[in-house]
């Protein structure tokens, strides 16, 4: 894998996407058959929830990287992101999440 698709793939933290879906997943799951909703209803909540959830994340988790990367500089455990390692630029990382946008 060329290095800076690895580093937008470590800059989307796949873990704490995979957390955070599960999570929701669980709850919503569990609430969603406490209703009155059909299975087909809860399909479909799922089917446009999930996409949107995992974008979302995804955009978050990278802007943080993005706004903290002179502050990753200096600390010792931030200090190897791809950002502070110059494996990525700032212009590359913002055209990601653009392109995540829409």
């Amino acid at each position: 894998m060329p290095a800076k698709l690895k580093a937008l793939l470590y800059l989307s933290r796949p873990k704490v996407i995979a957390w955070v879906l599960t999570i929701w997943l669980t709850y919503y799951t569990m609430s969603a058959f406490n209703t009155n909703q059909s299975i087909y209803d809860v399909l479909l909540n799922l089917i446009f929830s999930v996409p949107i959830l995992i974008l979302g994340c995804m955009k978050a988790l990278i802007l943080n990287n993005y706004l903290e990367a002179n502050i990753d500089r200096l600390m010792l455990r931030t200090s190897n992101r791809p950002l502070v390692k110059g494996i990525l630029k700032l212009g590359e990382v913002r055209t990601y999440v653009m392109l995540l946008v829409f």
